[in-house]
């Protein structure tokens, strides 16, 4: 099988979608999945009855966040061996430093909150972070791309600091 080789635009293309398709598992908890007949009693028929359920959640999540890792592993690895060129990384860097990533992140989030105080029986409060993974994957692919430092660091390399000297040194202080 021949190792195809994805540009690093489609390869961050690729890691936010998975990640979008493992965060779309949270409008699943608003479609009523039907509860199978348990057979026998116990977890097991308990895990059984759900397997409808279990399998609505498990499959986009676990598929979402298989392809997610992968191309963003692929990504590391091929930026951090300066795979790409400079031409090939400007769309890509184009792409994930784009602030309408953290305003969609505010507005799923903004959604999910609404929808938790519209209607007090949901139960997928718990899963309001699921909406925020894409933003938080093109967020860790800006931060390798670009990394933002202040111009003026408040933060001081103490590595190369030279030992304290004063020629004062146990003179008491006298007020003039």
């Amino acid at each position: 099988m021949m190792k195809r080789d994805f540009s690093p635009r489609s390869l961050a293309i690729l890691a936010i979608a998975g990640a979008g398709l493992a965060g779309s598992t949270w409008f699943l908890s608003f479609v009523p999945i039907p509860k199978l007949l348990p057979v026998g009693c116990g977890f097991g028929a308990m895990l059984w009855a759900d397997r409808l359920r279990i399998a609505a959640f498990l499959l986009p999540f676990a598929l979402g966040i298989a392809i997610s890792i992968k191309a963003e592993m692929r990504f590391n690895s091929g930026f951090r061996n300066f795979q790409w060129t400079e031409a090939e990384m400007a769309s890509t860097k184009s792409l994930v430093t784009q602030p309408y990533w953290a305003w969609s992140a505010f507005l799923l989030l903004f959604v999910a909150i609404l929808s938790m105080v519209v209607d007090r029986h949901v139960r997928n409060g718990s899963m309001i972070y699921m909406l925020i993974l894409p933003a938080q994957t093109a967020t860790r692919l800006r931060q390798l791309i670009a990394p933002v430092t202040p111009p003026n660091s408040a933060l001081v390399d103490l590595h190369n600091l030279q030992p304290i000297q004063s020629e004062h040194w146990g003179e008491s202080r006298s007020s003039s």
